[in-house]
């Protein structure tokens, strides 16, 4: 798991924060990444995939714009 964003110190506002998640599930890997604010404000990435062949995968994602 993994946290990043950063500091407006003209608007004095902590903006464009994200929360990424990586799992290994064996044989599989997952991810899984949100941006609740900032220019990204609440779109998502998800992916499911097989290690041994990293051309098998299913992504899903949505961006509020």
């Amino acid at each position: 798991m993994s946290t990043g964003g950063y500091y407006n110190f003209v608007t004095n506002r902590f903006e464009g924060m994200n929360f990424a998640f990586q799992c290994d599930l064996e044989c599989w890997d997952m991810k899984f990444d949100w941006h609740p604010s900032g220019w990204n404000q609440g779109s998502f990435w998800f992916t499911v995939g097989v290690k041994k062949h990293p051309d098998i995968k299913w992504d899903r994602d949505y961006r509020d714009k």
